[in-house]
């Protein structure tokens, strides 16, 4: 277990790439904010909008606003459920063995793959490769996950000796293989979120595979620290001990508003806990996190519109 306290040197926010405005802008630049993750929205369909993002950019003025946060050191990040753009659902068809087998015993594409098969696997890291020459302004750290769903891990034969945990792990080494193809200093996260909160039993990351910890099963109107807590917590201390804190990165939900909105617009006001902000920060840096950073969707211009700009004093430190 590793109870070295590190420094947390790197924070950020994460929003949907329409959200980007010049109150994002402003207020990242005169903070201590130094990384932007983009999200498209989850969902069915986030790999259509993913896919959107690669082909085309982003628009001018948003463009704009990138470039100057880059110019000014701010890393972009994207955080992505992508796995249904790596491996596109229309080869189920030809090649129904790619993906995953339910709880029926049936082949289906509706999410992830089997990962037991090394040609689907083979074409994620292609395809890992591909869209990592697409998106525009990325820094080294990569974070294309699995489809957005609780638990779509395979049943096949092979891959019912493997945990949902070491699947996870298997398609993210994949992935990782396809980024190194085109950036010899790529590092992919393994995304410890819902169905894979739990470190893998059977498998090892590759070097460059570090840990993402998403609690979002947590309660999110109390610290991490806290009793009700307690499952959240305990993950991300084995999560911490299985991959090393070296990259390792919180992300959390605290200023989430889309999540407080129920994933519904128009947005409701958004008011942030600054004391769970607080003591859950302080509890990642004890375990040993180097990077914290939170969801911060639903916050753009029709957010503005309705309740002005967002007050976020408690997450973010103004220069």
């Amino acid at each position: 277990m590793i109870t070295m306290k590190t420094m947390i040197t790197k924070k950020g926010v994460v929003i949907h790439p329409e959200e980007i405005t010049k109150t994002w802008e402003k207020a990242i630049l005169g903070s201590d904010i130094n990384i932007l993750g983009i999200h498209p929205v989850g969902g069915e369909h986030s790999h259509e909008k993913v896919k959107a993002l690669a082909d085309n950019g982003f628009p001018n003025e948003k463009d704009l606003i990138i470039k100057n946060l880059v110019s000014k050191g701010v890393s972009i990040e994207y955080e992505l459920h992508a796995m249904s753009l790596l491996l596109p659902r229309e080869l189920f068809a030809s090649q129904p063995r790619y993906f995953r087998m339910n709880e029926k015993g049936e082949r289906t594409p509706d999410y992830n793959c089997c990962a037991s098969n090394k040609d689907a696997l083979e074409i994620i890291s292609d395809s890992a490769s591909d869209l990592a020459l697409k998106l525009p302004y990325s820094s080294d750290i990569y974070n294309f996950w699995l489809d957005d769903v609780f638990d779509a891990s395979c049943k096949c034969g092979e891959c019912s000796r493997l945990t949902s945990s070491d699947q996870a792990l298997v398609i993210y080494n994949a992935v990782l293989r396809g980024l190194k193809r085109v950036n010899k200093n790529a590092k992919q996260s393994y995304l410890a979120y819902c169905g894979a909160s739990d470190p893998p039993a059977n498998i090892e990351p590759e070097e460059g595979i570090f840990l993402e910890y998403a609690p979002f099963k947590r309660d999110f109107f109390k610290p991490l620290i806290s009793g009700d807590n307690t499952l959240s917590a305990a993950r991300a201390r084995n999560a911490i001990a299985f991959f090393g804190g070296r990259g390792a990165k919180a992300l959390d939900y605290w200023l989430d508003n889309s999540l407080y909105s129920g994933w519904k617009k128009p947005p409701l006001e958004f008011h942030i806990n600054a004391d769970i902000v607080m003591r859950d920060i302080e509890f990642y840096e004890s375990l040993g996190f180097e990077s914290v950073t939170s969801f911060a969707c639903y916050l753009g211009e029709d957010y503005e519109r309705l309740f002005g700009a967002p007050v976020l004093d408690g997450y973010i430190k103004k220069k």
